[in-house]
């Protein structure tokens, strides 16, 4: 019998909103859900030079959990699954054993969030389905080991990450909300990103050395409803540019059914592309 592998992706869209909470779901005294996540991307491309259309959407399931093991001891293991019909299925898996030496220091290893992706947004999130291309071009998940020290105005973290049989020295340092962090790979490339978030503002800025190229993007926020952005990127050794778009959001949210989503319209200058955004997840 041939299985539709949209139908348990559909089906959460159907279930999911008769719960009560999608956040921090005790299942056990130890296991919590601490998030569950699922996403309908839809884009309608038009190319203004001709009159075909080209039809994009996505969708996203994912879930984050933890198992206490002790007062200590913990692990922590996020994933998601994204079915789209522009591109392969996508699978992201973290596995973290997470110590907690006091409240203000963590020891972390496996295959996890480094310090640069944090950066990035969270997998199980809804802006990382709809992440821009300066975000995209943080680095994911790596195996490894970090350590992080947290006060609730600054956070300094290290790790040591493999990337592909190369191992990089990551850091990231927070203050209040402002984020900066970045790594070194053993042949003296390096990674540097920056991040600032608040009520009006979300601005992500990024320079990788192994590609020299600068990506930057820009969100603001007139009102909870309404958003403009930009993103961008620069190829230092040719000097050129082939991401330049400016979009805008009109955001919704429902709270009896835990749902939330954006229509949208953007433009991407280069390649002189509009396309038609249409958004739904659930919370």
């Amino acid at each position: 019998m041939k299985i539709n592998p949209l139908g348990p992706l559909l089906w959460l869209f159907v279930v999911l909103p008769g719960y009560a909470q999608m956040e921090n779901i005790k299942l056990t005294e130890s296991t919590t859900i601490n998030r569950v996540y699922a996403g309908l991307k839809s884009n309608l491309v038009f190319p203004t030079d001709t009159l075909q259309v080209i039809p994009l959407a996505s969708l996203r399931v994912g879930t984050l959990l933890t198992q206490r093991l002790s007062n200590t001891f913990l692990i922590e293991s996020q994933a998601f699954v994204q079915v789209a019909n522009y591109a392969p299925v996508l699978s992201v898996p973290t596995f973290e054993l997470i110590a907690k030496l006091s409240d203000k220091v963590q020891i972390r290893a496996g295959q996890l969030i480094t310090p640069t992706t944090t950066l990035r947004p969270n997998p199980t999130t809804w802006q990382s389905q709809v992440e821009t291309y300066a975000q995209s071009r943080i680095t994911g998940p790596r195996p490894g080991a970090n350590i992080r020290y947290v006060t609730p105005t600054l956070l300094l973290e290290y790790g040591l990450h493999n990337h592909n049989g190369q191992w990089a020295n990551h850091f990231r340092v927070d203050y209040k909300k402002l984020w900066v962090a970045g790594y070194v790979l053993n042949n003296g490339e390096y990674f540097l990103a920056t991040k600032f978030t608040n009520s009006k503002v979300d601005f992500v800025a990024n320079y990788s050395s192994e590609l020299n190229e600068s990506a930057t993007s820009l969100f603001y926020n007139f009102n909870p409803q309404y958003t403009v952005y930009t993103d961008l990127n620069y190829r230092h050794e040719t000097g050129t540019t082939d991401v330049v778009r400016l979009g805008f959001r009109s955001y919704y949210e429902n709270t009896d059914y835990h749902t939330r989503g954006f229509f949208g319209l953007e433009y991407d200058f280069v390649p002189r592309l509009i396309t038609a955004q249409f958004f739904i997840h659930l919370h």
